[in-house]
């Protein structure tokens, strides 16, 4: 009796851990967000960002953008990152891409450190 006792409350303990990793998994995940919609209480927040491809340059290894969606804002992505990427040197003007980054304060404007991207079509 002890033993069936025990195997339903390892069971409902376990179907409770579950529910609760989800609900944790789904806090944590970057939310998609809209150029416009993004300020300075974001800084530090990793979101989802699906633009165009208005302006790219590369120094040192580093790419930046001008990212567009009626909205602009100045994008980077680090040389470590875009080692891991290599196509985003492919990038072109007009590319619509999807890019994952932090929000981050340069210099008193916003924009975008991009861990990774996703070219949607060109």
């Amino acid at each position: 009796m002890e033993d069936r006792l025990l195997a339903k409350i390892s069971l409902v303990l376990a179907i409770v851990g579950v529910v609760a990793l989800f609900f944790v998994v789904e806090s944590i995940k970057p939310r998609g967000v809209r150029i416009g919609e993004i300020g300075y209480s974001m800084v530090g927040e990793t979101i989802i960002v699906n633009a165009s491809v208005k302006d790219i340059s590369s120094r040192g290894g580093h790419v930046f953008l001008k990212l567009f969606d009626g909205n602009q804002i100045g994008a980077v992505m680090f040389e470590r990152d875009a080692r891991r990427q290599p196509e985003v040197y492919n990038l072109s003007e007009n590319d619509f891409i999807t890019v994952v980054g932090e929000v981050n304060d340069y210099r008193g404007d916003l924009e975008i450190v991009v861990k990774s991207f996703k070219r949607l079509w060109q």
